[in-house]
């Protein structure tokens, strides 16, 4: 719900997260094997994957901390526990990297 509340003016909704990914992994990718002098197709895989890698831990991280300053006040009302309440963050960023 999350991602679609984000995205619901956007033609093309949540796949604008895959395709800015994308482009920045062949955009980046091609450069720096242009830089490091090495050949695109041995240096283009090892390189998205760690970024994609990296993506989903920043996204993780960040979203993460925001959940406590977005949900106070339920947290402080609603007696459960921590890991219910960010369940959903966890999951959404998970889909969107």
């Amino acid at each position: 719900m999350d991602i679609s509340l984000r995205y619901r003016r956007t033609v093309i909704g949540p796949l604008w997260i895959t395709l800015t990914l994308a482009a920045t992994i062949a955009s980046v990718g091609t450069v720096y094997a242009a830089l490091f002098k090495q050949d695109v197709t041995s240096f283009l895989p090892p390189f998205a994957v760690g970024l994609i890698v990296w993506t989903l831990i920043a996204t993780t991280l960040q979203e993460g901390s925001n959940i406590f300053v977005a949900s106070g006040r339920l947290i402080k009302a609603v007696p459960a526990p921590i890991c219910l309440k960010m369940r959903p963050i966890v999951s959404s960023s998970q889909i969107t990297s």
